[in-house]
């Protein structure tokens, strides 16, 4: 993603190119191309989430997209997580990162180009919860809180939330790894 933050767009393509020839998800990289041509506004990524989030839980939406990926090959199709449990925590903990990402959103410095692809990442693993091939497709998007949970304090608009994000962010980090 850097390369696509500091403009060299070419180089940028050859390595989505590159990235291709392990694994055809990569190609979903060119999407950044257009994020960046496009920002939109904090209120307006809020909006996205939360809408996203709730719209990834209702069953009937589920089952819509169940249909759409049932005439895919079975590889995707076999994906389709079934177990209620793992799919209530599963939602859970998507609820807590949809909230972290709100914050985030909130209150660091606007216009930053890693966190919108962070949103991007959430949205498409609340819209495509119940399907983890597309979990992988959303990692890529979501690979840039590498830069930005370390930068947090240079990133922050006002600096008295430091610990508060800090913590929150140890807290999120503990989550997913542990």
């Amino acid at each position: 993603w850097e390369f696509q933050v500091e403009g060299r767009n070419r180089l940028y393509c050859l390595f989505i190119l590159v990235a291709t020839c392990f694994h055809l998800t990569a190609l979903i990289g060119f999407v950044s191309i257009f994020v960046k041509k496009f920002p939109f506004s904090v209120n307006c990524q809020t909006f996205l989430l939360l809408v996203s989030y709730f719209i990834g839980i209702i069953p009937f939406v589920k089952g819509i997209m169940t249909l759409v990926f049932s005439f895919l090959p079975n590889s995707f199709y076999s994906y389709i997580i079934s177990d209620d449990t793992r799919e209530l925590s599963f939602s859970i903990s998507r609820l807590l990162l949809t909230f972290y990402v709100v914050g985030l959103l909130h209150l660091l410095k606007e216009g930053d180009m890693r966190l919108r692809l962070i949103t991007i990442g959430v949205i498409c693993l609340n819209l495509f919860a119940f399907q983890p091939a597309v979990g992988r497709i959303a990692q890529y998007f979501m690979v840039s809180q590498i830069v930005i949970i370390p930068n947090i304090p240079l990133l922050v608009r006002d600096k008295k939330y430091i610990p508060l994000l800090t913590f929150v962010s140890l807290a999120y980090m503990f989550m997913v790894w542990y």
